[in-house]
């Protein structure tokens, strides 16, 4: 899920369009975080339990072993949940972009995001790139948890021993990694808001600018 933005970042420098994200890039984050109300309850946070938040390890037949859900203060378990879930669909479609399927986020998503991620993976397919390795490992703190919405930070960390890399399938070659502003770690803003009775990812926005500690 992690690599979505360089995927988008990767599509437009192969074709020459403008970059543009789903999960979140420099210039666009994957769905604009609107909410209707204000949440209740003051700020709370929550870091989550590194000890069970382990990163996707993969098969030698490519797939993949979901990440953990981290247990976290009970007003936002439900929307970490959702966060986590869709992760671990984002992670296997990683590693063949060409089965994306958009039912499979119905439950964790809303349906504008839906759309975008399903586009990505869409484009991804098109141009023949996938990923390879372990996704990162995420590392999330509630940052308010409401009744409608709920606002996370995650400062995921690579795999130590199988990190993640972008391939180009027809060649097996890496595409190069997209430079940051500022090196190191860096956050991911993400809201999730309770719409039709379940907690559903709204938007995910990486700061590229900032700097992270798990």
């Amino acid at each position: 899920m992690k690599r979505v933005v360089l995927a988008i970042i990767a599509i437009a420098s192969i074709t020459g369009m403008a970059a543009c994200s789903s999960s979140g890039t420099h210039t666009q984050s994957l769905s604009p975080s609107q909410s209707s109300s204000t949440p209740s309850g003051s700020p709370s946070t929550s870091p989550s339990d590194p000890s069970t938040t382990a990163s996707h390890s993969a098969s030698p037949s490519g797939s993949t072993k979901p990440v953990p859900t981290p247990t976290v203060t009970p007003p936002a378990q439900a929307a970490v949940d959702a966060y986590i879930s869709m992760a671990n669909v984002l992670d296997v479609w990683d590693l063949d972009p060409a089965k994306a399927n958009g039912a499979q986020l119905q439950p964790y998503v809303t349906d504008q995001t839906v759309k975008q991620l399903v586009a990505i993976y869409k484009d991804m397919t098109a141009h023949g790139l996938a990923y390879r390795g372990d996704p990162d490992t995420p590392h999330l703190t509630v940052l308010v948890a409401g009744s409608s919405l709920t606002a996370l930070s995650d400062c995921p960390t690579p795999s130590k021993t199988n990190p993640s890399v972008q391939y180009v399938v027809a060649t097996g070659k890496p595409v190069p990694p997209v430079a940051n502003p500022i090196p190191g770690l860096h956050p991911k803003a993400i809201t999730v808001v309770f719409t039709g009775g379940h907690w559903k990812v709204q938007s995910i926005i990486p700061n590229e600018a900032k700097v992270c500690t798990p």
